[in-house]
């Protein structure tokens, strides 16, 4: 009886001051359609992405192949886990979430900004990308915000190509830099095998030398047959001998004859610098299951709410406007009685 009673007295204050609740109601109204109509517009462009497609991957280790063939356990252990289409895309997070990448890439492109004190907007600006989970396992969203539908779509292309060629750089420099070690590490033996070839030589010449001395000492021109007394030196040979030895053996560069490794060796060299040459600049770090496109963040469900509740607001404080004009006119009322 009480409620009925109050809610009355409610309705009754509220007609009597109904052009100050109107007007209230008006305010908000008003309000709610200035905020809905001065909120920029918001455009949120996005594209869902997943591991390369092995095929790709396959065809940078076909190319790889002969690296294979010439490199250790180790290095091929290596080599398998940058060649593989997780390793791609977890390269591909890190450098997309990079904030230097996202400051780098509106430097290179100032006009997906605009307008005076880029520099100052840069920050602003790259705090639009995001890189979330997929609604599937080993896919992710990968999304740019803005207030132009173009510049949406264009800037989440355009950055998704940046870090593409950051990542697929970064791969092929880590491919050159194993090519770099084993060409050192084939470079140090080869040297070490033609230093040992040229020792051989060179004590060979030292010993025909002392030899060539004692023949041409003891008159011994001719090769001496049957001689079966063993001598540090080869005299058996005999000083005409020796010397056309010695002649030879100074002009002698077939190194391979003595160390029959190094052919096989100096081959790999020349493969390893035809390697480092390599690039795979038309390879994918990514592969798109759901193509970039572009939805209003400003759509109509939310202009309907902010109305909704600018008109809820506008009655509840009509209301309150209402009941504290009637309680200051009872109070001038008392007053002056």
């Amino acid at each position: 009886m009480d409620n009925t009673f109050n809610f009355k007295i409610l309705m009754k204050i509220y007609i009597k001051n109904r052009i100050l609740a109107t007007l209230v109601l008006l305010f908000f109204i008003v309000v709610s359609i200035i905020y809905i109509k001065i909120t920029p517009a918001k455009w949120e462009s996005i594209g869902s992405i997943t591991n390369v497609n092995s095929n790709e991957i396959t065809l940078i280790r076909v190319k790889y192949s002969d690296f294979y063939h010439i490199i250790d356990k180790r290095l091929s252990e290596k080599l398998d886990g940058i060649l593989s289409d997780g390793y791609f895309i977890k390269e591909y997070k890190l450098e997309f979430n990079s904030f230097n990448n996202k400051k780098d890439f509106f430097r290179k492109y100032p006009n997906l900004i605009g307008g005076n004190n880029i520099e100052s907007k840069v920050i602003n600006y790259s705090e639009q990308f995001g890189l979330l989970n997929g609604k599937y396992a080993n896919t992710y969203d990968i999304s740019y915000i803005s207030e132009s539908k173009n510049l949406s779509n264009e800037t989440l292309i355009k950055y998704n190509k940046y870090i593409n060629d950051i990542v697929i750089k970064k791969i092929e420099m880590q491919l050159q830099s194993f090519a770099l070690y084993e060409e050192k590490a084939l470079d140090f033996k080869i040297k070490k095998l033609k230093n040992s070839a040229r020792d051989k030589i060179n004590n060979e010449i030292e010993g025909i030398k002392y030899a060539l001395e004692i023949t041409i000492s003891a008159k011994i021109k001719d090769p001496i047959t049957n001689f079966d007394v063993k001598n540090i030196f080869p005299v058996e040979y005999g000083s005409k001998v020796l010397k056309q030895q010695s002649d030879i053996l100074k002009n002698f560069n077939d190194l391979s004859y003595l160390e029959p490794e190094l052919p096989q060796l100096e081959n790999e060299l020349l493969l390893i610098d035809k390697i480092k040459r390599y690039n795979i600049d038309n390879f994918n770090a990514i592969k798109f299951i759901d193509n970039i496109h572009t939805i209003s963040k400003n759509n109509s469900n939310k202009k309907t709410l902010i109305m909704f509740f600018g008109i809820i607001l506008g009655f509840l404080f009509s209301i309150m406007s209402c009941l504290i004009k009637e309680s200051l006119s009872k109070k001038n009322e008392e007053g002056n009685l």
